[in-house]
């Protein structure tokens, strides 16, 4: 893991990163490739050209990739400075891309971000569990209505940041036509989940569906009110192991949502 940090470190810093991901993507781990192509087509449904987009949580850019490739404008935001350089590196020259090194959060300010071992599990939250605690660095916030202010109003939120999903949420003071945010199956995140569902509600009248871990795929035939869910989202076959899943909810009724 070393070797490979360095090897994306000096590559990231001083060029030749977009021909390693190129080579690891199609020659040493083409299920990312494959990934990608799910993805497109997933996202392809209801996403279009020109289409704004905020990436909240962008890592290193795997979202903002796949909306980018459909045309979209995206605005990618992460915190992580070792992750922005990569995303930088990986997608820089886009012009329908802008890229914000600053956290998202209830109100604007700074908050400590508590680095892992990897980027993918860095957080917010100090008692998160995944990956392996490193150090902590003090990083910009802002909120979701502090971007819209600046950006406009976006066609669709996506926000993937490790337990700090309902603090991003509570920045939020009006509804966006579609929004989705990462939990994890367990009791905790299950709780989280909920009180996110509660607080978009409190926007406007929703529509739900999920889409369970690497599937690439609404898990639900038909989206749903979130009212009946108030109390804990339900279980499926899908959902019974600890993986991550998306939650999408609209503000739009289903006659008026695209895809």
């Amino acid at each position: 893991m070393r070797i490979m940090n360095r090897i994306k470190y000096f590559s990231t810093e001083y060029g030749g990163y977009r021909a390693l991901r190129w080579a690891q993507d199609h020659i040493a781990d083409r299920a990312r490739l494959r990934e990608f192509r799910q993805r497109l087509e997933f996202y392809r449904s209801f996403i279009h050209e020109n289409d704004l987009c905020f990436d909240v949580g962008s890592n290193i850019g795997d979202i903002s990739a796949v909306l980018l490739r459909l045309g979209a404008r995206v605005v990618a935001l992460d915190p992580q400075p070792a992750a922005m350089r990569e995303l930088r590196a990986r997608l820089a020259g886009n012009a329908k891309l802008t890229c914000v090194q600053a956290g998202v959060a209830e109100s604007p300010g700074e908050r400590e971000l508590y680095l892992h071992d990897q980027v993918g599990t860095t957080s917010m939250v100090k008692e998160w569990s995944a990956g392996r605690f490193i150090n902590s660095i003090t990083v910009p916030v802002m909120t979701l209505d502090d971007l819209i202010v600046r950006f406009g109003v976006p066609r669709y939120c996506k926000i993937d940041v490790e337990g700090f999903e309902l603090n991003v949420l509570r920045g939020l003071s009006s509804q966006l036509e579609l929004l989705s945010f990462e939990f994890h199956v367990d009791q905790k995140s299950m709780t989280a989940a909920s009180r996110c569902l509660n607080l978009l509600e409190q926007l406007g009248d929703i529509e739900m569906n999920v889409i369970t871990h690497r599937r690439n795929a609404f898990a639900w035939s038909s989206w749903v009110v979130a009212t009946p869910l108030r109390n804990g989202l339900p279980l499926t076959s899908a959902t019974t192991r600890p993986s991550p899943m998306a939650t999408f909810s609209s503000g739009m009724p289903s006659r008026d949502r695209h895809g």
